[in-house]
C-alpha cells in the first residue's frame, strides 16, 4: 500500500507544459508566431461572437503579423464585446486544455479547430494578410490531426492551448497594465465607463480587473487539469 501511494502519477500534460515554459523564455521567438496568431484569431472571435449574442452585428475580422486585429461591429451591448476579447480568448485556451484531456480527442478538436477557422474565413475575414494567417493555420491543424499519431496530436493541441492561456496575461499585462495602448479594450471601455478625467487611469482600473480574473480562472483550470484524479 505505502509503495501505491508513493508511486508517480503521469497525467500526459508534462511534456507540453515543459514546452510551455520554455517556450515563455523564448517569447518573441518567430517559431511561436503561428499560435500566438492563432490566439488573435480566437481573441477577435470572442468579439464577434459578444456582438452576436448582445443583438450587434458582425460585418468583419481583421488580422496581421505584428499580432493586431480588429473586428468590425455594429450595436450589441458594448461592454460586453469589448471584455470578450481578453476573457474570450482566455476561456478558448482553458476550453481546449480541458476538451483535450480526453483520450482520443485530441485529433477531432485539431480537425474542429481548422474547420472553424475556414469558415470564419469564408464568413467575415476579407484581407489578403488575414486569409493568408487563418487558412495556412487551419490548414496546419487539419495536417496534424491526419499524419500524426494520436500522442503526438495530444502534445501539440496541449501545448497550443497553454500558450494560448500565457498570451492572455502577458497580453493583458503588457497592453493594459505596463503602456495602457490608446485604442486597446481597456481604453475604449474606460471612455464608456469612467468621465474624461479618470478614462487613463479607468484602463488601467479595467486591465488589473481583467488580469486577475484571468489568474484566478488559470489557477483554477490548471489546478482542475493537472489532477492526477482526472486521469
Amino acid at each position: 500500500m505505502a509503495e501505491e501511494k508513493n508511486k508517480l502519477t503521469f497525467t500526459g500534460l508534462e511534456i507540453p507544459l515543459v514546452l510551455a515554459i520554455i517556450a515563455l523564455f523564448c517569447w518573441h521567438s518567430p517559431v511561436l508566431l503561428p499560435i500566438k496568431l492563432l490566439t488573435v484569431f480566437f481573441h477577435e472571435l470572442s468579439h464577434a461572437i459578444a456582438a452576436l449574442l448582445t443583438g450587434g452585428k458582425v460585418f468583419g475580422i481583421d488580422l496581421n503579423l505584428n499580432q493586431g486585429g480588429v473586428t468590425y461591429t455594429s450595436g450589441g451591448w458594448r461592454l460586453v464585446i469589448l471584455s470578450a476579447g481578453y476573457l474570450g480568448s482566455l476561456l478558448w485556451g482553458s476550453g481546449i486544455l480541458l476538451v483535450s484531456l480526453k483520450k482520443g480527442i485530441n485529433r477531432y478538436l485539431s480537425v474542429a479547430l481548422g474547420i472553424l477557422m475556414i469558415i470564419v474565413t469564408l464568413v467575415w475575414i476579407r484581407t489578403i494578410e488575414a486569409i493568408s494567417i487563418t487558412l495556412l493555420t487551419a490548414s496546419a491543424l487539419i495536417f496534424i490531426a491526419y499524419k500524426l499519431k494520436e500522442e503526438y496530436c495530444s502534445i501539440i493541441i496541449k501545448f497550443i492551448s497553454f500558450i494560448s492561456c500565457f498570451y492572455v496575461i502577458f497580453d493583458i499585462k503588457d497592453d493594459l497594465l505596463d503602456r495602457t495602448v490608446s485604442g486597446s479594450d481597456a481604453s475604449q471601455m474606460a471612455k464608456i465607463i469612467f468621465p474624461a478625467f479618470m478614462q487613463s487611469f479607468g484602463s488601467y482600473i479595467i486591465g488589473f480587473i481583467w488580469f486577475i480574473i484571468a489568474i484566478f480562472v488559470l489557477w483554477n483550470v490548471f489546478k482542475y487539469a493537472l489532477s492526477p484524479k482526472k486521469q
